[in-house]
């Protein structure tokens, strides 16, 4: 692993534990086992690292669900693995997710600040991935035909609302469940 990505992991793992205020860039340097101004090398300040790394971890959570995705051979196995996927990533992480959103919620303006500044393309592109396989279920007239973006919206914000349960209220969610959440969207989407 490079350098900038040693920084950027040590980073993930420091922000996610002690969230962005408590995070200083000497224990970051130190957690990757470079000097403070190799971090300065690459990044220009704390701001432009905690970007790059919210950026990263998107990214990283793309190609993942993408190259899930792309084995399966119909669009109906496509949204299911889309939705292992996404929980995978997000369970496995839900810990960091909660300590970040409920400790830099705190940052108030700062946080639209750097709202600005994440990559819009990386945040678009996981909606994307999800559009593309409803829109190949419509041409393959296996799905209804239904509007692909609303579609699109309802199965993340439904993702979303899950993990929100297991984040804010303890509730946990086991694979039985996810079952479950599967076999409904693909009853709604399927013709049959």
């Amino acid at each position: 692993m490079d350098k900038k990505n040693k920084i950027i992991e040590a980073s993930l793992e420091l922000f996610g534990k002690k969230g962005y205020f408590e995070t200083d860039i000497e224990s970051i340097a130190k957690k990757a086992g470079v000097g403070k101004g190799t971090v300065y090398l690459y990044f220009k300040n704390k701001k432009d690292l905690f970007i790059s790394t919210i950026n990263y971890s998107l990214n990283n959570c793309n190609e993942e669900i993408l190259n899930a995705v792309e084995r399966m051979d119909t669009p109906s196995l496509k949204i299911e693995k889309y939705i292992d996927t996404f929980f995978k990533i997000m369970l496995e992480n839900v810990s960091k997710i909660k300590f970040f959103t409920m400790n830099n919620v705190n940052l108030n303006n700062q946080i639209v600040d750097f709202s600005k500044n994440i990559d819009k393309k990386i945040v678009v592109k996981r909606f994307q991935i999800l559009k593309d396989i409803i829109e190949e279920g419509i041409e393959k007239n296996l799905f209804k035909d239904f509007n692909s973006e609303i579609m699109t919206m309802m199965i993340v914000g439904l993702i979303h609302m899950e993990i929100s349960r297991v984040m804010f209220f303890d509730i946990q969610i086991d694979q039985k469940r996810i079952k479950y959440l599967k076999e409904n969207v693909i009853k709604i989407l399927s013709k049959e």
